[in-house]
């Protein structure tokens, strides 16, 4: 099995940011460890408010490196944990260290973040579960005005429209965010559906709220 996962981390690696932020995460001091793992059981989640990602950044002189090394963390951790001797889980850990070319390597110092958290657990369960494709991770609205004329008679109008810009969790089209466009009738048509399919999750909370895996759930 561990033969199995350290071949399956070769490729996530290659990934810059991954290996960046793998990379950071597996030199991290005794004491940072134990701070991101207390910032992660508060939080019940790799999601950790900005605010105290930024103090953690400051404390460690991280450099806005945070929120790539907490992803890279929700990984291992989700991988390591997947075999059940503890040697075993040394094993693909510090081959981990060695693919990233991480010296500074201190294998006890990461004993906490393996043990068992079930809250933590359900959200490991739940974003696997998402992650069969690209997920919509961040929306910007920007209104615009289009001036549009009409050339024989020299006349010009104002036309308003939305350009909004979509974050994905992991690359589409070879980009991270993609761009488009909304008229005034299409914003009318989406906030329709969204408010349609809000009622529709609403029924499913309340007939099966007891099975679902909700974001921050205990």
């Amino acid at each position: 099995m561990a033969d199995d996962l350290i071949a399956a981390l070769r490729p996530l690696i290659t990934i810059p940011a991954l290996r960046d932020g793998a990379a950071k995460f597996l030199s991290l001091p005794r004491a940072a460890v134990d701070n991101l793992v207390t910032l992660i059981e508060e939080h019940g989640s790799f999601d950790i408010p900005a605010s105290k990602v930024t103090e953690f950044e400051s404390a460690y002189s991280l450099d806005g490196a945070g929120r790539s090394i907490l992803e890279a963390a929700r990984i291992i951790r989700a991988m390591v944990r997947r075999v059940d001797q503890a040697d075993e889980q040394n094993r693909v850990l510090t081959k981990l260290a060695e693919l990233v070319n991480t010296e500074a390597f201190g294998l006890e110092h990461f004993s906490a973040l393996f043990s068992s958290q079930s809250q933590l657990d359900r959200e490991e369960l739940r974003t696997t579960a998402i992650r069969v494709a690209p997920t919509l991770v961040g929306v910007s609205l920007y209104s615009d005005l289009r001036v549009v004329s009409d050339p024989p008679n020299v006349d010009l109008g104002l036309v308003p429209v939305v350009v909004a810009r979509l974050g994905f969790d992991e690359q589409v089209a070879g980009q991270q965010a993609l761009f488009v466009q909304l008229t005034e009738e299409s914003l009318k048509e989406l906030k329709h559906e969204i408010d349609k399919t809000q009622k529709t999750l609403q029924v499913v909370r309340d007939r099966l709220g007891a099975d679902l895996l909700m974001h921050g759930s205990t």
